[in-house]
């Protein structure tokens, strides 16, 4: 979301099937923009497990894939 807001939080129009995400949610449009911009997958095609605690080594990943 850091990354989001840092970008001046976007809007992209990009279709996303994570069921653990809701539409209008707290970081949906942050994550539908970090995975259009492939910073961010996810765990699986459905599941991006954003409560879930960011590892170390995932978020060196999307500081990569942000640069």
């Amino acid at each position: 979301m850091l990354l989001w807001e840092d970008y001046d939080t976007p809007y992209v129009d990009y279709f996303m099937q994570f069921k653990d995400l809701t539409e209008g949610g707290k970081m949906y449009e942050a994550i539908r923009w970090a995975k259009a911009e492939k910073i961010a997958n996810g765990f699986s095609a459905d599941i991006f497990g954003a409560e879930r605690p960011v590892t170390k080594e995932q978020f060196i990943t999307m500081l990569y894939g942000y640069a």
